[in-house]
């Protein structure tokens, strides 16, 4: 017997969201990141030895920046980090096939995989750094030297008359640590270029958020408590600003805010409702269903997945969503399956997916 791809393809998708949440669509609408709840960071120790080994490949190296301290390196190194984090650049299978065929974004749609949600520019399309061995350049991918990793890099330096080229050669020393270390790894690249991805074992996941506000255009930052002495001071997030940034210590959560972080989560209990079912063993899940609130227990119940057993002749309690897997073939049965909501109050939501194929 075959198997579903169903629980696998899910299973994918949440990764895959996962990762666009705390990436390229971090700070994009109501986000964990946004709303002050939840963010990645990067271990201290690990931001201070790398910092300390560019440095000292600067000074060494390009006989450039003795003077600039090794806050202004560790800044550097977190920036670039996190720049990776906010392209969505993380190493995962879900990306081998956009990576292995020169950035197109077809590979990314929904018509390649359908588990995949429909494109949306600037939305959940990664930009991974690529290196190229060969032929013309990708621009799909950034580079170490694209104006976005060498800007940050310059911005954190406050030693006055150094080239444009002494900031882009730091960029490649922090590449060169960070994939010594681990934290940046290889993926599948094609013919004449190399792409190099987030490793996700090195990231972690904090529900200890500061709030960073700049001193300049007023953008607040959300960043791990952990990372947040190096934040502290660090130039503004936003290009061109020009401005710094400092904790905000009084900066209250938002509606959303709350919610994710007290709100009143309810876990999904999900059971079958068919005909298959023995008669006692459907009228005790249909009991379990019903229980009112007082009544409810956690493992209860709450959400049904059924056949056309559920049309007729049975109160469901306050059942206040339907979801139809398809238009049913008569108008009847549309009334009958969505009238099982809203039966204890008058207010329901019920969700029709349409297919391709008329009746």
């Amino acid at each position: 017997k075959r198997e579903s791809k169903l629980p696998s393809d899910i299973d994918k998708r949440l990764g895959y969201e996962l990762m666009l949440e705390y990436g390229v669509a971090g700070r994009i609408g109501r986000t964990l990141e946004k709303s002050g709840c939840s963010t990645l960071y990067f271990d201290t120790d690990d931001i201070a030895e790398i910092a300390s080994a560019v440095k000292e490949r600067a000074v060494n190296e390009l006989s450039a920046l003795s003077g600039t301290s090794i806050l202004a390196f560790e800044r550097m190194v977190l920036g670039f980090l996190n720049l990776m984090r906010m392209n969505g650049a993380f190493s995962d299978p879900a990306f081998d096939e956009f990576t292995s065929n020169d950035g197109k974004v077809w590979e990314l749609s929904n018509d390649r995989h359908s588990w995949l949600p429909g494109l949306q520019s600037g939305r959940n399309t990664p930009r991974f750094i690529c290196e190229n061995t060969g032929g013309s350049r990708l621009l799909s991918f950034d580079t170490v030297s694209s104006p976005k990793y060498v800007n940050w890099i310059e911005s954190c330096v406050d030693e006055f008359f150094i080239g444009r080229d002494v900031f882009s050669a730091i960029s490649g020393y922090i590449f060169a640590e960070l994939t010594k270390r681990s934290y940046i790894t290889a993926m599948p690249a094609g013919n004449g270029y190399s792409v190099w991805g987030l490793n996700k074992s090195k990231l972690r996941v904090t529900t200890s958020v500061t709030q960073l506000v700049c001193d300049t255009c007023g953008s607040v930052f959300a960043v791990a408590s952990e990372n947040a002495e190096i934040w502290d001071g660090a130039p503004c997030q936003r290009s061109k600003c020009g401005g710094h940034c400092s904790a905000d210590s009084d900066a209250p959560l938002g509606y959303y805010g709350k919610l994710y972080s007290g709100g009143d989560l309810v876990r999904t209990i999900a059971r079958e409702h068919t005909g298959l079912l023995e008669r006692d063993d459907r009228e005790e899940l249909e009991k379990i269903f019903k229980r009112t609130i007082t009544e409810q227990m956690p493992w209860d119940t709450n959400v049904l997945s059924c056949t056309p057993t559920l049309e007729m002749g049975i109160d469901i309690g306050d059942l206040s969503s339907v979801i139809m897997c398809s238009i049913p073939p008569a108008q009847a049965q549309f009334l009958q399956r969505a009238g099982r909501a809203g039966r204890k109050d008058g207010n329901a939501l019920t969700l029709a997916v349409a297919n391709a194929r008329p009746h």
